[in-house]
């Protein structure tokens, strides 16, 4: 490992966040009751960890840049790394086991002819993954071609059954399945008459196919929008649409053509400077955050089911923060509030119990939740729940965490003061808030 003494600032604060990311790994995933799967002798698998680490300042720099076969973020982004390990804890494992070489020069090779034949399977990942350079190679060029409307769409289905698979994956390997279901995603929703050997659309789990989409980044984004589509009733129209709309508000051709055709230059090592923060590349907008959409956890009885809040500017998805059921319950107050145009529910909660009823039904909270919400207010005590958090101490801590998980964004979203506190003019309470006024609506989706 490079241990200069003159390590530039940028090397120096990616280090140390990868040395987090090492305990991480070291400590919880021997623990998981996959680990038997990939390793049987606990001293290799903690000696294939010390050399996935072991990194030279341009090897750091390369894994900063990093955008397939998975998103550097997961290796820098603590948030998503935990989510990883309790979700699909076989991805981490099973980078480890195949080491760091493979992420520093898989992205270069490509094929005019994609191989025929070929299975996902560790022992084909080089021809796996050239053939889904190939279709994303394709898509691009046809997209950007000035063929008619037409021609293009005769020209998509033609693309081949590249790969062949006969079960789902979560580890590596399905880093190659999830954009394989994007490029699938994406061809259905332009029109394209493809003959699929395989149904390749969907993971079981929502939850680990959502926390793999995350792994992959920017790739994924045709999955993504296919699995965050709300309609009433399974309308594939509604889901093409909001695919092609939230892709182009992204320009998704345009990036991956750029990237396929002229490779990222990596500035010189001494020269090195990290601008921003390791985060997925979103949309960037001039206006407003104007609506939230809170996805529901899809297990009510686990505090480890993912509860998601998104932002909108107009119908342009932003950005997206990972929340817990406690902060989720909140925001769900604070959004019900908002859509039913009211004002400082949080200081009579009591006259709000139907909506209290239903973040106890929907999310996964301690007892003292349910105790507080049944609770004469002339008998309040001491509260362990926001509630009746008069004193400010519970809702408080629960604004701050949101806001933190904010400011990791790039401007103007990271400015975003989404939860305000203000004072009720009829209330001696305090501890009172609301969303931001510019917030005109929060969509509840259920996961």
């Amino acid at each position: 490992m490079s241990g200069q003494s003159k390590e530039i600032p940028a090397i120096q604060a990616l280090r140390a966040k990868l040395r987090h990311t090492q305990h991480y790994i070291h400590y919880h995933l021997p623990k998981e009751p996959v680990f038997g799967q990939y390793y049987s002798d606990i001293t290799k698998y903690k000696n294939d960890v010390v050399k996935f680490f072991d990194l030279s300042d341009e090897e750091i720099a390369s894994l900063a840049y990093l955008n397939y076969p998975i998103s550097s973020r997961v290796l820098f982004d603590h948030e998503l790394l935990t989510k990883v390990i309790q979700q699909i804890p076989e991805f981490l494992l099973s980078l480890m086991q195949e080491g760091n070489s493979f992420l520093f020069t898989l992205y270069n090779f490509h094929t005019i002819e994609p191989h025929p034949n070929v299975k996902i399977e560790y022992s084909m990942i080089r021809e796996l993954s050239e053939n889904i350079f190939f279709i994303w190679n394709q898509i691009s060029d046809i997209e950007i071609s000035v063929a008619t409307e037409e021609e293009k769409l005769i020209q998509l289905s033609r693309l081949p059954n590249a790969v062949e698979f006969d079960k789902l994956y979560y580890d590596l390997l399905g880093c190659f399945q999830m954009n394989l279901m994007s490029q699938v995603w994406y061809l259905e929703s332009r029109g394209a008459s493809i003959n699929l050997r395989q149904n390749v659309t969907s993971y079981q789990d929502s939850a680990k196919g959502l926390v793999l989409s995350e792994v992959v980044g920017f790739l994924a984004l045709p999955y993504r929008s296919a699995y965050e589509t709300s309609v009433e009733v399974w309308d594939i129209t509604s889901i093409r649409n909001n695919i092609i709309e939230n892709l182009r508000n992204a320009k998704f051709i345009e990036s991956i053509y750029e990237a396929f055709k002229h490779k990222t230059t990596l500035p010189e090592i001494d020269s090195f400077e990290f601008v921003g923060s390791i985060q997925e590349p979103s949309t960037k907008y001039g206006g407003h955050i104007d609506s939230l959409k809170l996805i529901m956890p899809e297990d009510a009885d686990s505090d480890q089911s993912p509860v998601l809040l998104k932002f909108f500017s107009g119908d342009t998805y932003i950005n997206e923060i990972n929340l817990s059921h406690t902060e989720g319950s909140f925001v769900y107050f604070l959004g019900a509030e908002r859509n039913a145009e009211g004002k400082f529910w949080l200081s009579e909660p009591e006259k709000h119990h139907k909506i209290l009823d239903q973040i106890w039904e929907e999310f996964c909270l301690p007892q003292h939740f349910k105790d507080e919400k049944d609770r004469n207010p002339d008998k309040v005590g001491l509260a362990l729940s926001w509630i009746w958090d008069f004193q400010n101490a519970n809702r408080k801590g629960i604004r701050n965490r949101i806001h933190s998980k904010i400011k990791k964004f790039p401007p103007p979203l990271r400015n975003l003061n989404l939860i305000q506190s203000v004072k009720s003019e009829t209330s001696k309470h305090g501890g009172i808030y609301k969303l931001h006024s510019q917030i005109k609506f929060v969509e509840f989706v259920a996961s």
